[in-house]
């Protein structure tokens, strides 16, 4: 399974990513906003544009 994953990585990331829209898209029409939100950071995560959860700058070192 391990090597399914790493030899198709971006087909993985693709269905990931499709799934959390659909999830995104439920939690949104239900009214679950914060839900949605947190959909949208996990798809920035899987598509590498946030790498952390982000940090107010007042705590960074």
């Amino acid at each position: 399974m391990v090597e399914e994953l790493i030899d198709n990585r971006l087909v993985h990331q693709a269905e990931q990513i499709y799934a959390l829209m659909d999830c995104a898209r439920r939690a949104a029409d239900a009214q679950q906003f914060s839900a949605a939100v947190g959909a949208h950071r996990v798809i920035a995560e899987i598509a590498g544009m946030l790498r952390a959860p982000a940090k107010p700058y007042a705590e960074r070192p």
